[in-house]
């Protein structure tokens, strides 16, 4: 019967000292282990201690152990080790250049550092990068257009006149790229299968109504009015970025906030109405005071409206639905009417004293009261008790089957004091100009919110042209039009799930 021994194996030990006098090789596959410096060497029969390689374990990949490179990794960054002391050596008598924040060696290509207060590479630095990020044939232009294919291409659908639609401001007009496939929208729209920005058989251009400079006023104008305003029962995919010169112009002030809120839900009410019952229609009655016309930025392009104490207008609303009465809000010094709000039908008062003055920081702007469950099939009036003018710009049924919108939040900017025009704002002052989308959302479940502050989206610090600080670049647009993409996605499947 076998039997089984237990047995200690050592190798051959000895002090630094001993190995590096030794003039004897020691044999081949012969162990012997340094016990100064803990190290062990493998003879080969003939040569010297001192010859000898280091005997080191490696990964299938070539690595060094984990517990190794994290002590070298270590050691470089400390100066107190043989490793870390010669970084600093070699570091020491490299001139700097602080024009160009460059560290030049007399040999091999500048090193950049990095500015102490912003965290940010040298201008110049940052400038190549932005322009290699813009070129394909860079190995950063690459790697941006490879990303690119994360979104898919879709092709519209012979016959197809679903589309995109989009009023807002620069990012949607279309300003700063070589070539203009790449701007968030198109590549929205491509990856989709929408038709943008041409219509079919439409002006050149019809479905970008977005405009370089706007404010949230603004675009509420183009929405309402203009050379193409919205049209209720539009097959089309709308998109909104809005609110980033809005928050720039004067920041988070009170007058502010109202002011946007107020028009976004206007602009969301006139998207979503099954018809835009006008001023002149029979089914809006007004009482037999003087009515008068004015022109301006109204739902067809004018209201009327009376100055005479006690006038009205009322309108009897459907069984089935609410409706947005929309009237004109006033600001910048203008004062509004004051108005009573009534159900005719129950005689419940609905509002008392609502003070149509300070609701926007413009002087007349759309103002759109919904009408509450209670009154539906019954007769709601709007009547004059003080103030200027009342006026009457239209109705606006609640569609059951609205065109979903899709509304882009505000990226973060690096430098907020770019703009002339728009100079002021802040990370914080845009949170508060975005969360008008959220309340905006919890009001309209066709709304859906694209956020590209999130993780893994916008990157401020890359994602910005350099040359004006304010605009996106390739890298930009293809963040934002993700985000877009992402947001419908996820949309599309919560109501297929029916959760919204």
């Amino acid at each position: 019967m076998a039997t089984t021994q237990d047995a200690a194996l050592q190798m051959r030990r000895k002090s630094a000292e001993f190995w590096e006098a030794s003039s004897t090789a020691l044999l081949s596959g012969e162990w012997g282990y340094d016990e100064t410096n803990r190290v062990v060497k493998i003879g080969d029969g003939y040569s010297l201690w001192s010859d000898l390689p280091v005997f080191m374990t490696a990964t299938a990949t070539g690595d060094l152990p984990a517990q190794i490179r994290e002590q070298l990794a270590a050691n470089l960054g400390d100066p107190s080790t043989p490793e870390g002391a010669a970084v600093a050596d070699s570091a020491a008598g490299i001139p700097f250049n602080a024009a160009t924040g460059l560290y030049t060696p007399a040999s091999g290509r500048p090193i950049p550092s990095l500015d102490e207060g912003s965290n940010q590479l040298p201008d110049a630095v940052r400038t190549t990068l932005a322009a290699n990020l813009a070129n394909p044939a860079a190995p950063e232009g690459a790697a941006v257009a490879g990303a690119a294919s994360a979104l898919p291409t879709v092709p519209v659908s012979a016959g197809s006149r679903a589309k995109l639609i989009t009023y807002g401001h620069s990012f949607l007009a279309e300003q700063g790229l070589t070539d203009a496939s790449h701007y968030w929208a198109r590549r929205l729209a491509t990856a989709l299968g929408l038709t943008y920005p041409t219509s079919d058989g439409g002006a050149a251009n019809d479905l970008k109504r977005a405009v370089g400079g706007t404010t949230i006023d603004n675009a509420l104008g183009r929405v309402a009015g203009g050379a193409l305003p919205w049209v209720p029962g539009t097959k089309a995919l709308v998109v909104l970025e809005t609110l980033i010169n809005s928050a720039r112009l004067n920041g988070a002030t009170a007058i502010d906030i109202t002011s946007a809120t107020n028009n976004a839900r206007s602009m969301m009410a006139i998207l979503g109405a099954s018809e835009i019952i006008e001023d002149t229609d029979p089914r809006i009655v007004k009482s037999a005071t003087t009515w008068q016309r004015g022109t301006g930025a109204f739902l067809g392009g004018s209201a009327v409206f009376s100055s005479a104490a006690g006038s009205y207008f009322e309108y009897t609303v459907p069984a089935d639905r609410d409706v947005f009465i929309a009237t004109i809000g006033r600001g910048a010094g203008t004062a509004g009417a004051i108005v009573d709000i009534t159900d005719q039908t129950s005689g419940a008062a609905l509002a008392t004293g609502l003070d149509l003055s300070n609701t926007s920081i413009t002087s007349a702007v759309v103002y759109v009261y919904r009408t509450p469950a209670s009154t539906r099939g019954h007769t709601v009036r709007f009547t004059k008790t003080g103030g200027t003018s009342l006026y009457i710009d239209a109705v606006l049924p609640v569609s059951p089957t609205p065109p979903p919108v899709l509304w882009m939040k505000e990226p973060h900017l690096l430098n907020y004091a770019a703009s002339t025009s728009f100079p002021n704002g802040s990370d914080a002052v845009l949170d508060a100009f975005n969360a008008i989308v959220d309340q905006m959302a919890a009001e309209f479940p066709n709304l859906i919110v694209a956020d590209p502050n999130q993780l893994g989206y916008w990157d401020k610090n890359t994602d910005i042209l350099t040359s004006d600080q304010v605009h996106p670049n390739d890298k930009g647009h293809l963040d934002l039009a993700r985000a877009g993409h992402d947001a419908v996605r996820a949309w599309q499947a919560r109501k297929a799930l029916s959760l919204i």
